[in-house]
């Protein structure tokens, strides 16, 4: 896939929109790598109180999409030019606060998980990370609270499992 894509099994049907509100959060994936993109689709679309409704290949794009399908939350990698991920988070809560954000990222480090808060995230999950720890992330933000990995609030921690934060 070169673009972005919504996906309309009917996850996405804006005429169905509050119907399926109660039963599934719709998510937005935005990576600027394919195979990233496949495998979450793939993961979340096994998981029974999840769809994804779209896919963005980069920070502008996330933001279109963000706009267009207005989904309940987004999966957002950091590094995607030339619009960063912290970036569109930034923007596309200025239109849309309702939104849960949760950075999916390599990055583990204080900075950008700080950068991130301050944008409005509320969740920051690693690639390394297990997928188990990326459902709860998903789980915890669809339903109004945050998670935060383990492994960047403590960057001792060697398991898994994550955290809840509450920024300042």
């Amino acid at each position: 896939m070169d673009s972005s894509e919504a996906f309309p099994d009917g996850c996405c049907d804006v005429s169905d929109r509050a119907k399926e509100r109660t039963k599934k959060t719709r998510i937005l994936i935005a990576d600027d790598h394919a195979l990233v993109r496949s495998a979450l689709r793939r993961l979340l679309g096994e998981h029974p109180r999840s769809c994804v409704c779209g896919e963005a290949v980069s920070g502008a794009d996330a933001i279109a999409q963000a706009a267009k399908l207005r989904p309940d939350l987004i999966l957002m990698d950091v590094s995607m030019g030339p619009v960063s991920g912290i970036e569109a988070a930034r923007e596309i809560l200025k239109f849309a606060p309702q939104i849960g954000i949760v950075i999916l990222t390599m990055h583990d480090n204080s900075s950008v998980l700080q950068d991130a808060i301050d944008a409005g995230v509320k969740g920051y999950v690693l690639k390394s990370d297990s997928h188990r720890d990326l459902l709860k992330a998903v789980e915890a933000v669809a339903t109004g609270r945050t998670f935060f990995t383990a492994r960047v609030l403590h960057p001792t921690s060697s398991g898994e499992g994550g955290g809840q934060y509450k920024a300042a």
